[in-house]
């Protein structure tokens, strides 16, 4: 009878909760005229909240899914909603919104959320106390370089609106950074965020292998619109599942999370892909490298072992597609034009991009001159002595693809001295985190926040990608990741002897 009344009772609830979000959704729709995306974003902004809320370690997890899903810029030709919500778009800009002078992007709403309701958790003292962020020197030095940066542009005259897009992604990242080892304090939570990764990247992946087939797995003729089929960074995160993969097969972790990537590698290989960029594929075996370094002896003899296989026949691979137009070739071509002055996979395209870079670093290296020491500050466009045609209509001038040069062009010797500070200080005690760490899942997870400072430091060595969102709070999570790897074993029993 008991069981009854409670089965009624939650029928009751069940039926309840239906009827009032049809009709808080009719409202919407009534009060916005049919908009879809606005009414529907009311409530997945409240939906958002009351999860933040209700427990905070769900709500980064929810802020990651909506990061990685999210795309930076549309892909021409392949209209998706993934990017027309604009995510990374002022509300300003946002077309299906009612004008408004928001300068603020959703994404940064959502961070924000994330940063109020932890810090109204401190002052009410719930949760976790604040545990400290390792290197902390090196940290507060690049949080001061961003500083200057903005400092500078207002001597100077800089452009402020431009200096914001300049600087928002590394600000998300020190953000972020912080936020992840505050939040984040258990295995559990570890393995939420990982499942959440793989999730997120297996449609990214998904989406662009669509339109690879769409497109009869080629690219179509060169030179053409769609030069890639995803968003750039996508290969690159990519590449850390594949490295995640590989950590847990080659440290024998007994984790479901193996299982998964290992049957998602085919999928992951297409997007790969999709995505079409040259950077990526030289920050992977960079990234494999680094792996190999980090990993502990009996994994570096197993990775000897079963590794020398696949290396003989990847050489013969490339000896037998290094100057064919197969699709097979993909792979080799984009090597062979990485590596040497010839076309690769899209013909001539590839000499007309190397040679556009070439010149822009010529320019930056020229304007890095005028001001050496402090650098030009964010906000002020780098002198062109050999005029280029702006990839970008209004921030071509500002952001160039080398932005490892560009930090120092935009900071000075100084400012560039402390951005390889904190990265290098990190990465050393990453390496030792994971040397240290007891649980092979947890060693794996400092390793892959580790390497994913190499693979990203790479491929922003050719490629814009340290202005972008999407990988500015990724690495930031990574990295936040390996400092709650930290916590964990400086918090856990040592293990009986």
């Amino acid at each position: 009878m008991t069981s009854a009344i409670l089965d009624n009772r939650e029928t009751a609830r069940d039926v309840g909760i239906v009827v009032l979000f049809g009709v808080v959704l009719a409202w919407l729709m009534i009060r916005f005229d049919g908009n879809l995306f606005v009414g529907g974003g009311y409530l997945v902004a409240v939906a958002a909240l009351a999860l933040t809320i209700f427990r905070l370690d769900w709500g980064l997890a929810l802020y990651l899914f909506v990061v990685l899903l999210c795309d930076n810029f549309p892909v021409p030709g392949f209209p998706a909603l993934t990017s027309t919500i604009g995510y990374y778009n002022n509300f300003t800009s946002i077309t299906y919104l009612p004008p408004n002078p928001v300068i603020l992007t959703p994404n940064e709403l959502h961070l924000g959320l994330i940063c109020t309701v932890w810090a109204v958790r401190q002052a009410l003292k719930i949760g976790e106390p604040v545990v400290g962020l390792p290197p902390k020197v090196p940290y507060l030095l690049l949080a001061a370089t961003l500083f200057a940066g903005f400092l500078v542009c207002f001597a100077r005259g800089g452009d402020f609106v431009v200096a914001l897009w300049e600087v928002r992604a590394l600000m998300y990242f020190c953000i972020v950074l912080f936020l992840v080892p505050q939040i984040v304090r258990t295995k559990k939570q570890i393995r939420v965020l990982v499942w959440v990764i793989i999730v997120a990247m297996s449609i990214k992946a998904f989406q662009g292998a669509l339109r690879y087939a769409a497109l009869g797995f080629t690219f179509g003729r060169w030179p053409h619109m769609y030069e890639t089929l995803t968003n750039h960074e996508d290969p690159v995160f990519l590449t850390t599942l594949v490295v995640l993969w590989l950590g847990l097969l080659v440290l024998k972790v007994k984790e479901r999370q193996k299982i998964v990537l290992m049957c998602a590698l085919p999928l992951f290989a297409l997007g790969f892909i999709a995505g079409n960029r040259r950077a990526a594929i030289a920050a992977s075996m960079v990234s494999i490298l680094a792996f190999f370094i980090l990993l502990p002896k009996e994994g570096k003899m197993t990775i000897l072992k079963r590794g020398g296989v696949f290396l003989v026949a990847f050489a013969l691979y490339l000896a037998a597609f290094w100057n064919t137009q197969s699709r097979l070739a993909y792979v080799a071509l984009q090597i062979k034009s990485t590596v040497t002055k010839h076309a690769g996979f899209r013909g001539e395209f590839d000499v007309g991009s190397a040679m556009y870079r070439e010149n822009e670093n010529y320019n930056l290296a020229v304007t890095f001159r005028t001001s050496p020491a402090i650098g030009i500050g964010f906000g002020s466009p780098f002198l062109m002595p050999i005029r280029l045609w702006a990839l970008f209509p209004r921030l071509g001038t500002y952001i160039p693809h080398n932005q490892i040069f560009w930090v120092y062009v935009k900071t000075g010797a100084l400012g560039g001295f402390f951005f390889w500070l904190f990265f290098n200080s990190f990465m050393y005690r990453g390496a030792r985190i994971s040397a240290h760490t007891r649980d092979p899942y947890l060693r794996v997870i400092a390793i892959v926040g580790v390497v994913a400072i190499v693979n990203q430091l790479v491929v922003s060595y050719v490629d814009m990608q340290l202005t972008f969102a999407r990988n500015m709070v990724y690495l930031g999570i990574l990295m936040g990741l390996v400092s709650t790897v930290s916590v964990i074993e400086t918090e856990s029993p040592p293990a009986k002897t």
